[in-house]
C-alpha cells in the first residue's frame, strides 16, 4: 500500500463538541435532532444558506417524500417532518391508490 506522507501543523481548535453532524439534508436534520433529544451537546454544520439538501437547494425531486400505497410507515422523526409538512399546507404523493 501507497502513502503519501504531509508536514505536521497546528490547526486551531475553533469549538469542541459531541456529535458533529455534516449536512443539513433530510438525514441530516433527523440525526442532529435526534442527538440533541438525547441531551447530547450537538453541532450541525451546513455548507449552504439553508437547510433541506437537493431537495431545496437545486429544486430537484427526491423519493423522500413520496409514497407507495402499501407502504409501511416507520414513525420517528420522518413522520414528524411529515406532519409538520403537511401542517404547512405541504402534501404528500401516494403511488398506487
Amino acid at each position: 500500500m501507497s502513502f503519501i506522507e504531509e508536514p505536521s501543523k497546528k490547526t486551531p481548535i475553533l469549538t469542541e463538541t459531541d456529535v458533529l453532524v455534516l449536512g443539513g439534508g433530510p438525514a441530516g436534520l433527523a440525526a442532529a435532532l435526534a442527538s440533541a433529544r438525547e441531551g447530547v451537546e450537538t453541532m450541525l454544520v451546513e455548507r449552504y444558506g439553508c437547510f433541506g439538501g437537493v431537495i431545496t437547494q437545486a429544486m430537484i425531486g427526491t423519493i423522500a417524500w413520496y409514497r407507495y400505497a402499501n407502504t409501511v410507515d416507520a414513525g420517528g422523526i420522518g413522520l414528524e417532518f411529515e406532519t409538520v409538512a403537511k401542517n404547512m399546507g405541504g402534501s404528500i404523493n401516494i403511488f398506487g391508490d
